[in-house]
C-alpha cells in the first residue's frame, strides 16, 4: 500500500504537529500556525466519496487501531474493502500552495519568536521547547486570539545542543555533541530532587561521550552518534515512599520513580564492534553495517518484572538496502516502520515488510511516534515544498509479530497531542 501525500508548495524551514495544529517554519522568518482540522474538513469536502480515508490517513491515524476494527479486520471482504479506499484516494493529487494554507490560520502569521531559525523543536505542556545556536529555550502558545505564539521566549540553559526529544512524562533528551547527554526534567517533579538540585535548574549529565540525536526507548534513552559508540541509558522503574509538604501538612506518597541502572555501548547491545551509526525508538534498535541493517528488541522491565537485567535485547537480525542508496546518515522509528536516510534517497521500511523510497534532495524530515492522531505521519521537506506522507499498512499488520516499526500498544500511545 503506497503512501497518501499533501503537498503543499512554499519554502520552509521546519514543520511539528502538536494539538490539532500544523506548526510551520519558513525561510522569511514567520511561522504559520494552521487549524489542520478545518484544512482536512476542507479536503473531506472537496471529496466526500473519500472521507474515511482521508480522515484516517491525515486527521484520525488512531481510529483503525481502536480494538473493535481489529476484529473486524479479521473479515477478509472488509479488509480489502478498506485497503481498496486508501488505494483509490492515492490517484488524487493533494496539492496546495502556501497562500491558499493562509485561508486556515489560526490567528495571524507571527514573525518567528527565536532569535534564530530553530535547530531542532518538540512540544510538550502547551510550550514549544526549541534548540538554537548555543541556547535552549521554550514559549507558550495560546489556544485562543490573534497571536497563536506567545511573543517572549524564556532561555533554560546557555549550551551548545543539536538535538532533544521529550518523553510522553515530560522528561527531555538533550544531545550536546562533544559535551554528552544531558536530560531535562520539564515538570520539575518533586520526587526528583535528589537527582535534579534545584540549583541545576532540573538538568544533569547522563554521559560525557559524544551525542549526536537521542531517541527515547520506553523510560530508556538512545544516544546516537556519528564519531564513536552509540549508547543506552537504560532506566527501570522503582517503588518508592516520598514525603511531600501540602499546606503546612506533610504527607508520605507512593511514586514510581525512574533508576538509572547502567549505560550500555552499542558494542554490548549488537554483540559486535562495528561503530556504526545507530538509533532506536520504543522496542526497536537500528544498526546501519554496510549494505544492511542489524535490528534488535528491547525490553522494558517495569517495578514488579523480575527477569534478568542483563539480557534485555533480542538476538539481533539483518535487513538488506540497495547499495545506489549510498551511506546512511540518518535514522528514526515510527509504528508504520523503520526509516532510513541515505545519501541518494530516503527509505521508509514499511511494518508490512514492503519500503518505499521517497527520492530527491531533502532539507528535513520528522515523525510524531508519540502523538495520538499523527503517530503515521512522516513529514518531508524539500527545496520548494512540505509534503506530509501517511502511512497506513500498519493497520492491517499483527503487532505483536512484526519486524519493523514499533509495536503499537494503546496503553502505551493514549497521550493528547
Amino acid at each position: 500500500m503506497q503512501s497518501l501525500k499533501i503537498n503543499i508548495e512554499g519554502d520552509f524551514w521546519d514543520s511539528h504537529m502538536y494539538m490539532n495544529r500544523l506548526y510551520i517554519w519558513t525561510y522569511k522568518g514567520s511561522v504559520k500556525v494552521i487549524n489542520w482540522e478545518k484544512f482536512i474538513d476542507y479536503i473531506c469536502d472537496l471529496y466526500p466519496e473519500h472521507k474515511l480515508p482521508i480522515l484516517c490517513a491525515f486527521s484520525r491515524g488512531d481510529l483503525l487501531y481502536n480494538k473493535v476494527f481489529e476484529s473486524i479486520f479479521q473479515d477478509v471482504d472488509i479488509k480489502k474493502l478498506i485497503t481498496e479506499k486508501f488505494e483509490k484516494l492515492t490517484n488524487i493529487d493533494l496539492t496546495f500552495n502556501e497562500k491558499f494554507l493562509n485561508n486556515f490560520l489560526e490567528g495571524k502569521e507571527v514573525n518567528n519568536p527565536f532569535k534564530f531559525l530553530p535547530i531542532d523543536i518538540d512540544f510538550c505542556n502547551r510550550e514549544i521547547y526549541c534548540i538554537i545556536d548555543n541556547a535552549f529555550e521554550k514559549i507558550g502558545i495560546n489556544s485562543t486570539g490573534k497571536r497563536p505564539i506567545k511573543a517572549k521566549p524564556i532561555k533554560i540553559w546557555d549550551s551548545q545542543i543539536f538535538s532533544l526529544k521529550i518523553s510522553k512524562r515530560g522528561e527531555c533528551a538533550l544531545s550536546g555533541g562533544e559535551d554528552g547527554l544531558y536530560e531535562y526534567d520539564i515538570n520539575q517533579r518533586e520526587y526528583y530532587e535528589d537527582i535534579f538540585p534545584k540549583e541545576d535548574k532540573n538538568l544533569r549529565q547522563l554521559s560525557s561521550r559524544h551525542s549526536l540525536f537521542s531517541t527515547w526507548n520506553f523510560a530508556s534513552i538512545f544516544s546516537s552518534s556519528n564519531v564513536d559508540k552509540s549508547y543506552m541509558a537504560v532506566y527501570g522503574w522503582e517503588n518508592v515512599t516520598q514525603s511531600i509538604t501540602r499546606y503546612g501538612q506533610e504527607f508520605d506518597i507512593r511514586v514510581s520513580k525512574r533508576k538509572l541502572e547502567s549505560i550500555l555501548s552499542e558494542e554490548q547491545i549488537f554483540g559486535n564492534s562495528e561503530n556504526k551509526l545507530c538509533w532506536s525508538g520504543g522496542d526497536k534498535i537500528y544498526q546501519a553495517v554496510n549494505n544492511h541493517i542489524d535490528v534488535v528488541n528491547f525490553y522494558q522491565y517495569n517495578v514488579t518484572d523480575e527477569i534478568d537485567k542483563n539480557n534485555i535485547f533480542s538476538k539481533s537480525r539483518s535487513i538488506e538496502l540497495k547499495p545506489w542508496k549510498g551511506n546512511i546518515i540518518n535514522g528514526g522509528v515510527a509504528f508504520f516502520g523503520c526509516i532510513v536516510e541515505c545519501e541518494n534517497a530516503l527509505v521508509v521500511l514499511l511494518s508490512n515488510n514492503e519500503f518505499e523510497n521517497i527520492p530527491g534532495e531533502i532539507t528535513k524530515w520528522r515523525i510524531f511516534p508519540k502523538s495520538k492522531r499523527y503517530q503515521n505521519h512522516l513529514h518531508v521537506i524539500k527545496e520548494d515544498k512540505l509534503t506530509i506522507h501517511s502511512f497506513n499498512q500498519d493497520y492491517f499488520v499483527d503487532q505483536k509479530i512484526k519486524n519493523l516499526g514499533m509495536i503499537y500498544n494503546k496503553k502505551e500511545t493514549d497521550v493528547r497531542y
